[in-house]
């Protein structure tokens, strides 16, 4: 197949025999042509994690497990650990697989209903494509408009710029889609209503409907994925550092008390 799709134009370093592609091209292909791969098996844990939640709600302990950046150095690693994860500390540790953290979740709430005002909003980035996007290009807003294509954050912080102008108040979210064996990052809108932030995401659940990962019913764009989505700051970041530098990280999860 990558043959095939190199003769087709797409781009890639080096011989047909030996070629290098972009990680970003290949996860894209893999997502639209419906490709067995990790980023796949995780969104299939995502839904058994949101039907979970549906029926009842749940309370999770996620680790954050780190491998370091630069194995070759004398002495043992210190990870620079996120407040998110307990508060600002330091963590020693081995070079590959070392859990600096963990945090167990509140019991979360259900999903619920969005305020129809709100929905009619985020219909309004019905035919943005989700593609995985270069760092330089993440956060371009021109090329969402443009090209109607986007990443989680961009279109994030474009629907929270139309929720603002409609008067709702509203704020992005960077944390976790909770799910065993593994949650994943995520950065999504949130708006409030009443004394609670909901969350609002257009792009994912369409996204997963177009590559047959979920039904509409299971996952309704009017809904709001409260429960699944798991807050943790305002803004993209590293949870661990080493040395200054973003740790390599997992985030092994087990659903708490089971």
């Amino acid at each position: 197949m990558l043959s095939e799709l190199v003769d087709a134009g797409l781009p890639h370093a080096g011989t047909a025999d030996d070629a290098l592609f972009d990680d970003n091209d290949l996860g894209n292909m893999s997502l639209y042509l419906g490709l067995k791969s990790s980023r796949r098996m995780a969104m299939l844990c995502w839904i058994r994690a949101l039907r979970r939640i549906r029926q009842g709600g749940a309370r999770y302990t996620v680790s954050l497990r780190v491998s370091c950046t630069y194995p070759g150095h004398v002495g043992l690693c210190v990870y620079q650990v996120h407040p998110a994860f307990g508060g600002i500390r330091t963590a020693t540790g081995t070079r590959a697989d070392t859990t600096v953290a963990e945090l167990t979740t509140p019991d979360l709430p259900c999903p619920v209903d969005l305020p129809r005002q709100v929905v009619q909003i985020a219909n309004r980035f019905s035919d943005v494509s989700f593609h995985l996007l270069p760092r330089p290009l993440k956060d371009d807003l021109s090329l969402l408009h443009r090209e109607k294509i986007g990443e989680c954050s961009m279109t994030a912080k474009a629907l929270i710029s139309v929720l603002l102008e409609a008067g709702f108040p509203a704020r992005l979210a960077f944390g976790l889609i909770l799910a065993t064996p593994f949650s994943s990052t995520h950065t999504w809108a949130e708006i409030q209503v009443d004394d609670q932030w909901l969350p609002v995401d257009p792009l994912l659940p369409r996204a997963l409907q177009s590559w047959g990962i979920v039904r509409p019913a299971d996952w309704p764009v009017t809904m709001s994925p409260r429960g699944l989505f798991y807050r943790l700051t305002g803004e993209q970041t590293d949870f661990a550092r080493h040395a200054g530098y973003a740790c390599r990280q997992s985030l092994p999860t087990t659903v708490a008390g089971a």
